[in-house]
């Protein structure tokens, strides 16, 4: 169907595969409308409902991960950054006559976010003794905030699947009261049925 929509409002000159491609992804949208994805919207409900009780507890962390992220990037910025040049008017390393990557305060926060995420991309390092020890600092301190944040997530996500069980448990046992009631109330039926044939036999 789609080939046939396609060739027929396409002209020869504008033919071009990715309009298939646009038609078969407008189909494949519909696919929640089709199947049943009560599933995948409950780890969803799940998902966000961690996420949101996780950041009402990020207060203090967050604090703390904003202090520490622009304490290391002014150490790495006043360590790191090299002698300022007068004819070039840059800040130059070690007399490499290029412009140090720690010149300004933004690169550094970059490098201390990296850094502290322990990505290490490489493409900008520290060079002198005070500068490596400021990176391991950085690091030993992240890894501290990156426990505590793991924790936070884990409790929230433990508070919230706990949460879940029991409204699952309590739906479960509704449902199961449902069919028993359902059953009984048949057997009822079939034994009324029963007993009127039977006495319909009595008085025949």
């Amino acid at each position: 169907r789609e080939r046939i929509i396609y060739n027929t409002l396409a002209t020869p000159e504008s033919l071009d595969p990715m309009g298939i491609i646009v038609i078969r992804l407008h189909r494949w949208i519909k696919i929640p409308r089709i199947f049943d994805l009560e599933f995948l919207q409950e780890d969803l409900d799940i998902y966000v409902d961690t996420l949101t009780l996780a950041l009402n507890s990020y207060g203090a962390i967050t604090l703390l991960l904003t202090f520490s992220i622009l304490f290391f990037s002014l150490l790495v910025y006043a360590f790191e950054r090299g002698e300022w040049d007068v004819e070039e008017k840059m800040w130059v390393r070690d007399s490499e006559g290029v412009e140090s990557p720690f010149s300004d305060i933004y690169s550094c926060i970059y490098f201390t976010v990296v850094t502290m995420t322990t990505l290490g991309y490489g493409d900008i390092s520290p060079k002198s003794s005070a500068g490596r020890i400021i990176s391991m600092v950085t690091v030993l301190v992240s890894l501290c905030n990156i426990t505590f944040l793991i924790n936070i997530v884990g409790g929230c996500f433990e508070e919230v699947f706990r949460d879940f069980v029991l409204r699952r448990s309590l739906k479960m046992e509704q449902e199961h009261s449902k069919y028993i009631k359902h059953c009984l109330k048949k057997k009822k039926y079939r034994l009324r049925g029963r007993s009127s044939e039977t006495a319909k036999a009595h008085r025949g």
